[in-house]
């Protein structure tokens, strides 16, 4: 069982329509959880580099999800510049120079509707539960709240709060089973959006990057 299923099933045992999402997600989350690992993060200090630079992108192309018209009504709890710029601090700590540039990937076609925005907000929301790992991790390289791992300083019971906000207002709507197709069709477009920036920037695919000064 992931960890979205284990989460979703504490916080809405009832009438669960995340937990069904998860379901059917869950091969996609794993394929996704398997190029993260191969990518090795955590490493040392210029992988970590990487998948800050891999964050930025995966953040400024997701920025439409939180921008959705709909987005204040489902998830008022909304934060994605804040986000950016704690990233952007972090890539400045470990010189890693200025985030080039480049075209943006189009945005998931099935966000389009409420459906579609809450299939998204299931996969970005998702990825936050990931954070105080992540923040564990970070920290056996040196980096914390204040140097590196800004963008990941968020405590777990905040997490889990966001997350059951986000769950209990997704299972009070009446959603059909179109609807529920929609949803899930919109997460798989997100999910495989980010494994697409996982496999470029983590694998080095992309320009290269200035080499960091610790290892």
């Amino acid at each position: 069982m992931s960890s979205l299923q284990t989460t979703t099933m504490a916080v809405a045992p009832q009438n669960n329509r995340l937990y069904q999402l998860s379901l059917t997600g869950d091969r996609a989350q794993r394929g996704l959880t398997a190029r993260f690992l191969a990518a090795r993060p955590f490493e040392n200090r210029r992988h970590y580099a990487r998948f800050l630079i891999a964050q930025h992108r995966i953040a400024r192309e997701l920025r439409g999800v939180y921008l959705h018209p709909s987005c204040p009504d489902i998830f008022p709890s909304q934060e994605i510049g804040g986000h950016i710029s704690r990233i952007e601090k972090d890539l400045r700590d470990l010189d890693a120079g200025n985030v080039e540039s480049r075209p943006g990937q189009q945005s998931p076609r099935a966000i389009v509707d409420v459906p579609g925005l809450c299939g998204g907000l299931f996969v970005t929301e998702g990825v936050r539960l990931a954070f105080p790992f992540f923040r564990k991790q970070a920290e056996h390289l040196g980096l914390n709240a204040f140097f590196g791992a800004r963008h990941l300083a968020y405590e777990a019971s905040d997490i889990r709060r966001r997350w059951t906000g986000f769950a209990e207002t997704i299972n009070k709507i009446a959603f059909s089973t179109s609807d529920m197709r929609r949803m899930t069709e919109a997460a798989r477009q997100v999910m495989e959006l980010i494994g697409t920036i996982l496999d470029e920037e983590m694998n080095g695919n992309c320009v290269a990057r200035k080499d960091m000064n610790h290892d």
